[in-house]
């Protein structure tokens, strides 16, 4: 599979977000820590991209999770790397209006780059859930 400079610009959004809800931390710590590691070079990923989403869930990402886990009820038990697909892609379609078919191809593509081959119906419901969801 060929990956677009859009979708590494997602895939290094999900680790960022991973990473957040790993060490519990302040999210703009955790992203210079992830920067300080991690190249953005421009044959990579979509800079721009990467930074818009970025922006978009420090902004967000607490609304976000209250929403997903009012729709999701076993949100606590799923695996980090889910909730970090399930807050990406929510982002990407509620927030930045990415079609939501777009979206749950976008980011059931990654799941399984990311092993999570049994997760795609979960981020399907629930990103087409989410396309009714208003933020505050």
């Amino acid at each position: 599979m060929k990956i677009i400079r859009k979708t590494r610009a997602r895939i290094k959004s999900i680790q960022v977000i991973y990473s957040y809800l790993a060490m519990e931390e302040n999210f703009e710590n955790v992203l210079q820590n992830y920067l300080k590691y991690n190249s953005l070079s421009e044959n990579n990923c979509d800079i721009e991209y990467f930074h818009l989403l970025i922006n978009n869930c420090i902004s967000k990402i607490d609304v976000i999770i209250e929403k997903i886990s009012s729709v999701l009820w076993s949100w606590k038990s799923q695996s980090l790397m889910l909730k970090s697909i399930l807050i990406c892609g929510t982002i990407e379609s509620i927030v930045m209006l990415l079609p939501i078919s777009i979206a749950v191809n976008e980011y059931i593509e990654i799941a399984r780059l990311f092993g999570l081959h049994d997760s795609t119906k979960v981020i399907h419901l629930i990103l087409d859930e989410m396309k009714n969801i208003k933020l505050n």
